[in-house]
């Protein structure tokens, strides 16, 4: 019950923020982020579509900035300025794991291709 209200809130946050009424938006997050305190839960995937300092919802392009640097989107606040990093790519430290999608054919110790007759 407490998870469907929270996505509704988010939901509820998103569509205000698209009409430009960010002070509706960020009264939502408000709720949602109360609501999830209130019964223990974790806001999981919602976490990063608002400032955990000001509590604003983060519209990219409006009060927020998205960069990619070196393996990690940076997300600043528009209206505190505070920098969240999060990883990106297919495994956490942003390098891409060995044989996915194709094999590998190097080898570890050398970094050569190994040749196959």
């Amino acid at each position: 019950m407490a998870r469907r209200q929270i996505a509704s809130l988010f939901e509820l946050a998103e569509k205000e923020a698209m009409n430009s009424r960010q002070d509706r938006a960020d009264r939502y997050v408000y709720l949602a982020r109360k609501t999830a305190m209130r019964y223990n839960l974790s806001l999981g995937i919602y976490r990063r579509h608002f400032c955990r300092k000001c509590g604003a919802f983060l519209v990219p392009g409006r009060n927020s900035t998205y960069r990619l640097n070196m393996g990690k989107i940076s997300v600043t606040c528009g209206n505190c300025g505070r920098i969240y990093r999060f990883p990106y790519g297919s495994s956490a430290n942003g390098t891409l794991e060995k044989g996915r999608g194709e094999e590998s054919n190097r080898n570890d110790e050398t970094g050569e291709k190994e040749v196959k007759e």
